[in-house]
């Protein structure tokens, strides 16, 4: 709940340049909100993005995307291992399990446990290549069932 609170005043003083004028400071000691904007300044020093950008992805961290735009500027490997493979392509599913590593690592840990990400990625390369949800729950049981983890029967 703070990361979201965060994301929301740090991506408000970016759009608006302070917070002082927003809803929220009527509500508040004007000293709290003179702390808060001292803070945010100081925070905004740090952050490249546009506040365009961040107010067009008011649930994400600032700060996570800045994060996440360092690790991309200071990345020594092939530019085009940062994007999304074609989801026909041999490594479309590892791709997808880096991208939601870096998500966790770098904007906010969404995929938990980290042990679960390989499903997630499945399941995103299952949609992106049109199954219906009935096909991929059908395959999910099949597999269950062939691994020896469910003992029911159709």
């Amino acid at each position: 709940m703070f990361e979201q609170v965060a994301s929301y005043l740090l991506t408000t003083f970016l759009r608006q340049g302070s917070i002082a004028q927003s809803s929220l400071a009527k509500r508040h000691n004007p000293a709290t909100i003179e702390r808060l904007e001292a803070s945010l300044a100081n925070i905004a020093t740090q952050i490249a993005i546009g506040s365009d950008i961040a107010a067009r992805h008011p649930g994400v961290s600032a700060l996570g995307m800045q994060r996440l735009l360092d690790a991309f500027r200071n990345y020594k490997g092939d530019i085009e291992n940062l994007l999304p493979a074609a989801v026909d392509s041999q490594d479309s599913y590892d791709r997808f399990v880096t991208i939601m590593r870096r998500i966790n690592q770098y904007l906010f840990p969404v995929f938990t446990p980290d042990t679960i990400i390989p499903l997630h990625a499945l399941i995103v390369v299952q949609w992106l290549k049109g199954f219906s949800l009935s096909r991929m729950i059908e395959r999910n049981i099949d597999y269950h069932r062939r691994a020896g983890h469910l003992n029911c029967r159709s």
